[in-house]
């Protein structure tokens, strides 16, 4: 349900109207969204294009085809990153999914370039599935891979042991 106000300040002196349009959900009063055309918001397309370029030279940078293989796993954790959006579940009005433990497992066990490739496609996914606006997918993609890119990125230069637990530690901090 929206509820639009209108005030009439032209007697105050001001000689202006003030419209403000409440949105009730659930008993809840939520803000007023902005007016946004195909693209969305000018500032979130082009922050998310400066960022995507910026991150997509990097990717480009510390490309090693190595990262790829075997590309077995690679495949099963993409196959489990899109499983886990199409199976998403709602708890309130938050979605609940396995794809958080897909990125983990690709930034530990893969690196930075396929973990960050992965996360984007689980976006891509979630755009395809649940239909929305484009400027939002290419905003999630872009700030899910630069999350899984920096973890990534953080468990390769901190690396660690296997035997004494601080590779472990590296992957729990770097998937945090």
């Amino acid at each position: 349900m929206v509820s639009t106000v209108q005030r009439d300040l032209t007697r105050s002196g001001l000689g202006a109207s003030i419209t403000t349009t409440i949105a009730v959900t659930d008993g809840r009063t939520t803000p007023p969204r902005p007016e946004q055309g195909w693209l969305g918001d000018r500032w979130t397309v082009a922050l998310s294009a400066l960022v995507g370029i910026g991150e997509l030279a990097l990717l480009i940078a510390i490309w090693d085809p190595a990262d790829w293989q075997p590309l077995s796993l690679v495949i099963v954790l993409t196959a489990f990153m899109v499983f886990g959006e199409v199976v998403a579940v709602r708890i309130g009005r938050v979605y609940v999914s396995s794809t958080a433990c897909a990125t983990v497992l690709a930034m530990a066990l893969l690196g930075p370039v396929p973990a960050a490739v992965i996360s984007a496609t689980g976006c891509a996914a979630d755009w395809a599935i649940n239909r929305k606006p484009a400027w939002a997918g290419v905003s999630n993609a872009v700030e899910s891979s630069l999350a899984t890119l920096a973890g990534a990125l953080f468990i390769e230069a901190v690396g660690g042991d296997v035997s004494n637990g601080s590779y472990a530690l590296a992957v729990f901090l770097g998937g945090v």
